[in-house]
């Protein structure tokens, strides 16, 4: 029996990915044409999920029970035509979709009200920002923006950890070099590039790098409208602007860090020091 013709950008074998191991298949896929396929396989697939846990709590409600329905419907029905838009099967295929939207739009609204500037926005609105925002994922190392380049948008943390970086001219002795010095650490629930939205025709003053594999909501400059986001939120992200340090004050906390050190070494190098003479004596 017929069950379905897929194209590109389809994707089939879910079942073995969230069934128990030694599952057997309730249907068999034939390429009609020489084709080209992604593959993902069953341990790499669980290794990622237990690394981003948000993509298997996104994957698994909408699957679980909704595929194994499909292929029970797939199997049970004697259709001579499986692709009509009567066909059960289809029907079951749109409700799959339709609550994986749903649900994956609900836990991003319950996520971005927890983030502080957008804790008070009305829950219509709330809705419209999130059916924009997009979600990315970025491996630890990898720059997301870089400094003195246009600004793309406004990155909200949902887990890992980024890093915010500003490259100066530092003084080392009688010598001048540049370093990348960090400006700040971004966590969960942190949002950065807000001047992406507020000042788009100014360049970036810092680079962006993830420290550790990271997943963000990503709202680009070419997808915001001022009635996205509430009064208060556009205030709080105004205010969030002003706050970032300058050159000078990032050079005084840097030469600050290196007297630290050094005390905290000389400290150590004494304590050391006396414990040695008091065994000698």
């Amino acid at each position: 029996m017929h069950l379905a013709r897929l194209q590109p950008g389809a994707h089939f074998g879910e079942l073995a990915l969230l069934s128990e191991k030694g599952a057997k298949r309730a249907a068999t896929v034939r390429a009609v044409r020489p084709s080209g396929l992604l593959r993902i396989e069953e341990a790499e697939y669980r290794r990622s999920a237990q690394l981003h846990n948000c993509m298997w709590i996104a994957i698994k409600p909408i699957y679980t029970n909704v595929v194994r329905e499909l292929l029970a419907t797939h199997l049970s029905t004697c259709s001579p035509n499986p692709l009509t838009p009567a066909h059960p099967a289809k029907r079951m295929y749109r409700r799959i979709v339709r609550e994986g939207q749903l649900e994956a739009l609900r836990e991003t609204m319950q996520f971005v009200r927890s983030v502080g500037p957008f804790e008070h926005m009305p829950a219509e609105q709330l809705e419209q920002l999130c059916r924009v925002l997009r979600p990315v994922l970025v491996g630890a190392g990898e720059v997301l923006q870089r400094q003195g380049g246009a600004a793309q948008g406004m990155y909200i943390v949902r887990w890992g950890r980024l890093v915010e970086e500003r490259n100066l001219l530092l003084q080392q002795g009688d010598r001048w070099e540049e370093r990348d010095l960090r400006v700040r650490e971004l966590t969960r629930r942190d949002v950065v590039g807000e001047l992406a939205l507020l000042a788009p025709e100014r360049k970036l003053g810092t680079s962006l790098r993830a420290e550790t594999p990271a997943s963000c909501l990503f709202l680009s400059r070419s997808d915001f409208a001022p009635q996205l986001l509430h009064d208060h939120t556009m205030r709080e992200l105004r205010m969030m602007a002003k706050r970032h340090p300058t050159d000078d004050e990032l050079r005084s906390r840097h030469y600050q860090d290196l007297e630290w050190g050094r005390a905290k070494r000389a400290y150590v190098d004494e304590v050391v020091s006396e414990v040695r003479w008091a065994r000698h004596a």
